[in-house]
Formats: C-alpha cells, sequence, structure tokens
C-alpha cells in the first residue's frame, strides 16, 4: 500500500488506460485464434502460444510477443484513427508497468523468464 502510493497519479493513470486500450482491443478482435496468425512466423512455438481469450497478465512469453506484436499493428483510436507514435510508446509503457506489477518480473526483458 505504501509503495503504490509513491506513484504519481498521472503514471497510475496511464496505466490503467493502457490495460483498458488492450483489453478492449483483445474483446473486439474477431479472430482470438494463434493458429491462424502465427502461421506467418517462423520463429514462434505455436503450441506455446495461447489464445487471444487469455488475460492479459496470465499471458506466457511466446504469447505476449505474438498479441502485443499485433495490437501495435492493429490498435485504433475511438474515431478509427492510427494512435500517434508517442501515444503507442506510453501504451507499451504502461502495459509494461501493469505485467511488472502483477508479476515482479520485467515481462518485456529478455533475462526475465516467466
Amino acid at each position: 500500500m505504501l509503495v503504490a502510493s509513491t506513484v504519481p497519479k498521472n503514471t497510475r493513470y496511464n496505466t490503467k488506460w493502457a490495460v483498458k486500450v488492450f483489453e478492449e482491443w483483445q474483446s473486439c478482435r474477431k479472430d482470438k485464434t494463434a493458429t491462424s496468425i502465427a502461421s506467418t512466423s517462423a520463429d514462434l512455438d505455436i503450441c506455446k502460444v495461447e489464445d487471444l481469450s487469455t488475460p492479459l497478465h496470465c499471458m506466457n512469453a511466446e504469447t505476449l510477443n505474438l498479441w502485443l506484436s499485433r495490437f501495435v499493428e492493429e490498435v485504433c483510436n475511438a474515431k478509427g484513427e492510427r494512435y500517434p507514435g508517442r501515444t503507442m510508446y506510453v501504451i507499451i509503457c504502461g502495459l509494461k508497468r501493469h505485467l511488472s506489477d502483477k508479476s515482479g518480473l520485467d515481462p518485456l526483458c529478455k533475462d526475465d523468464k516467466r
């Protein structure tokens, strides 16, 4: 509780907003199966990739790799326009903070294992 109170209000807001943007994209995406997408990536072990119905904080590294890359490619604002680069950066940082808070690890760092 004490540590949470040291996080700036704006940072908490941005983290919550980023998760909301991801979850809205996640729920609106029609094809939630990994098999139809993963066939295009030679480096991906399809056996380890979960479908998009998996909650963000429960996704393994392979699943995060696939779905976060699709998210960045596809996500749009309420007007249907692409987010500017700086906004995408804020969203990804917010998702990273959220995942770090949930797991205690840095989920986007190659050295940390989930």
